[in-house]
Order: structure tokens, then sequence, then C-alpha cells
């Protein structure tokens, strides 16, 4: 029977965590924002992926508000943007990993696209919606959440 794997289940199978104990939660884990993309082409996309290219994209540098801060903030404006995730996920072949927006995200308007997991992830990246007021984002905040489903 397929049941969800819990917060300390779920951690096990992250890597490169930020700070786990701030991570986990009681059903998932919390993955936190690397780095953010601006795309500047676009890129494509076929049926047998022999013709797959990736868009382009530049780094948005992060921003520190006074010189003393370890990390920096992202300010973006309206759009859609690049979210590169701190961490990689290992999951079995009888698991499925789902990658929700935070809470703290949406309820800030912005969101970004939900994604299945499967295998190795070494390098998680979704769309980031921003809306018309705009969002910050600190580097290493928490911006989504994996739950995974075992079989």
């Amino acid at each position: 029977m397929a049941h969800f794997l819990n917060g300390e289940e779920i951690a096990a199978l992250v890597s490169a965590a930020t700070y786990l104990p701030k991570q986990i939660e009681p059903d998932s884990v919390h993955l936190t924002a690397r780095q953010v993309f601006r795309p500047t082409s676009g890129g494509s996309v076929d049926f047998g992926g022999s013709e797959y290219s990736e868009p382009g994209r530049e780094a948005i540098p992060a921003a520190k508000l006074s010189p003393e801060d370890k990390y920096g903030w992202w300010d973006l404006k309206q759009g859609t943007y690049l979210l590169e995730l701190n961490e990689s996920v290992s999951l079995p072949e009888d698991a499925i990993g789902l990658l929700l927006p935070s809470p703290r995200i949406t309820r800030n308007g912005a969101s970004h696209a939900v994604q299945l997991l499967v295998g190795e992830i070494e390098r998680i990246i979704v769309p980031l919606l921003v809306p018309s007021v705009g969002i910050r984002i600190k580097q290493n905040a928490r911006v989504s959440q994996l739950l995974v489903l075992w079989s």
C-alpha cells in the first residue's frame, strides 16, 4: 500500500540541505533557494528529445542590504524566472517526489510549478511566477516543500 513518508524519512533522501533541523516538517522537507535566473532566450522541446535545448538564462545577483549581511536578497519584479534549489534528491525507484511551492511563497502571490520527481535529481530548477507587486526572496529561503509517496 502506498503511503507518504514523514519528514525525517524524506530528509534521508535529501543532500546539500541548508540547515536540515529547520527544514524538516512532520510530513515534508523544505527546499531552499540557491539562485534565481532571468530567461534570456527560449529553449526547444520536441517529441524524441534529440532537438531539446534549454533556454538561455542569466543569473540575477543577490544584493546584501548591509555589508555585514551573510546573505543577499533577490528583488524580483513581475514576470517568470527560473529558481534553482540548493538541495539534490535521491529517490528509490518505488518512490515519487512531489515538489510544491512553499505556503510562504504562495501567500506572497508568487508560485512555482508543481513537479513530480523520480530517481536522482542533482539540480532542481523550477519556473517561478512573480505577481505584479513583485517579491523579495533571500538566499537560502525556504521556497519549496518536498513530499514523497512510497509504494
